[in-house]
C-alpha cells in the first residue's frame, strides 16, 4: 500500500469503521430486517404460554421488524400464524386404524426432536444404541391437556425485558436520550401484542380431546425412537392434531397488519436515531433480545411445556427393530403390529411374519 493509498484509508477508511462501533444505529436499523427465522419459532414456542390469563412474552430482538412482514404474508396467503411446517419432520400413527400421516404440528414436531432429552431416564441408557427404542407413556388427567405449563425459559422473557429495560438508563444518564427507551418499549410491546392474539391458541391446539385411541410417534422407517401415546380418555386426539387448520379470522389478519405498520414506524425510528448517542446502547439491546430468542427457540423443552402431560409406563429395546415391535406387540396388543408397515414397509420375512402371528395367536387362544 502507498502512503496516498494508506493516507486516503485512514481519512475514509477507518473513520467509518470506527463510527459503525461507536454510533452503530445504522447497523441497528438493518439488523431489524434481519433473522426473521430465529424470531419464527421463538414465538411459535411461546405462544399460548400464559402465566393465569396473560401471555407470557418473549423480547424484542433483531429481525422483529421482517418477522412481522412475514407473518402478515401467512395470514394473508396460508391463513394461519403457526410456521406452515415444522421443523422436525415425523409421521403419526393411529394404532387402531393403522393409519399414518405426516406431522404438520409444529407441538408433535418439537416433542419429537426433544425426546431425547426428556426420555425417561431409565431409557437414556440406550439412548445411543442403533436399534429401536419405543418408549410408553399416558396422558394425565392434571394438568388439563393443551394447557402449557411454564418452564424456566417461559419467564426468560421477562428477565431479558428487564435487563433491556436497564440498559437504557445509560443512555438517559449520560445523555438525556430518551430515544432508547421508547424503541425499546415499543419493541417489546409491540412483540407482546404479537404473542397475545388468541388465535395462537386456538390454531396450535386444535383437536379433539379426551380421545380412547392410542398412537405412535416416530421419524418413520430407519428412526430411532418412536414414543407409543396409550389411550385412557384423557388426552389429546394426535391425529387430529398432525393434520388439522383452523382458519384465522379477519380480525386476527387486521390486527396482524396493524403490528406490522407499526413494526415499519418503529424501523424509522431507529433510522432517524442516526445521530444519537444511545445507539451502541441499542445494539447491546439487540443482542440480549436475540440471545433469549435464541434460547427459547432451540432448547429442547419438556413435554407439559408443549401443552402434552404424559406419564412414563415403560419402554422396550432389543437387539432389532423386528424384535423391539415384537416385544411391544406382547405387551400391548395392537400396537406393535401397527408399527410393521412404518419400519417394513417392503413387508416381514416369512419367519418373522411367523413370530408376530404366534404371538397374536397366544393371545386370541
Amino acid at each position: 500500500m502507498t502512503e496516498v493509498e494508506d493516507e486516503n484509508y485512514r481519512k475514509l477508511g477507518f473513520p467509518y469503521l470506527k463510527r459503525a462501533f461507536t454510533k452503530p444505529s445504522d447497523i441497528f436499523s438493518t439488523l431489524l430486517l434481519l433473522g426473521p427465522d430465529i424470531i419464527k419459532s421463538a414465538v411459535a414456542q411461546q405462544s399460548g404460554i400464559k402465566l393465569g390469563i396473560c401471555a407470557l412474552p418473549i423480547s424484542f430482538s433483531f429481525g422483529c421488524v421482517s418477522y412481522s412482514l412475514l407473518l402478515l404474508t401467512s395470514v394473508i396467503g396460508d391463513q394461519k400464524l403457526m410456521p406452515a411446517s415444522p421443523d422436525f419432520p415425523c409421521v403419526v400413527i393411529n394404532s387402531q386404524s393403522g393409519h399414518s400421516r405426516n406431522n404438520s404440528s409444529w407441538i408433535l414436531g418439537r416433542l419429537m426432536r426433544d425426546f431425547p432429552d426428556w426420555m425417561d431416564e431409565s431409557m437414556k441408557l440406550w439412548a445411543n444404541t442403533p436399534t429401536l427404542c419405543v418408549g410408553i407413556y399416558e396422558p394425565k388427567a392434571e394438568p388439563n391437556q393443551g394447557m402449557p405449563v411454564p418452564d424456566w425459559i417461559a419467564f426468560s422473557g421477562l428477565v431479558a425485558i428487564v435487563c433491556q429495560l436497564l440498559l437504557t438508563v445509560g443512555p438517559i444518564l449520560l445523555y438525556s436520550d430518551w430515544t432508547v427507551l421508547l424503541i425499546t418499549v415499543m419493541g417489546n410491546l409491540l412483540v407482546w401484542l404479537t404473542i397475545l392474539l388468541p388465535a395462537w391458541s386456538n390454531e396450535k391446539w386444535v383437536c379433539r380431546k379426551n380421545t380412547t385411541q392410542s398412537f405412535i410417534i416416530t421419524r418413520g422407517n430407519g428412526g430411532q425412537h418412536a414414543i407409543v401415546i396409550l389411550g385412557n380418555g384423557k388426552g389429546l386426539n394426535l391425529e387430529d392434531l398432525a393434520s388439522a387448520h383452523k382458519p384465522v379470522g379477519s380480525k386476527t389478519r387486521w390486527s396482524v397488519f396493524l403490528l406490522a405498520l407499526l413494526q415499519v414506524v418503529l424501523l424509522v425510528m431507529c433510522a432517524s436515531a442516526n445521530e444519537g448517542n444511545g445507539s451502541r446502547f441499542l445494539l447491546a439491546i439487540g443482542a440480549v433480545g436475540m440471545g433469549q430468542n435464541i434460547l427459547v427457540a432451540a432448547y429442547p423443552r419438556d413435554p407439559s411445556a408443549l401443552g402434552i402431560h404424559l406419564e412414563y409406563k415403560a419402554h422396550f429395546v432389543k437387539e432389532n427393530t423386528f424384535a423391539t415391535i415384537l416385544e411391544v406387540e406382547k405387551n400391548y396388543p395392537g400396537i406393535g403390529n401397527t408399527m410393521v408397515s412404518t419400519f417394513f414397509p417392503s413387508g416381514l420375512r416369512d419367519e418373522s411374519e411367523a413370530q408376530l402371528r404366534e404371538v397374536q395367536d397366544s393371545r386370541n387362544g
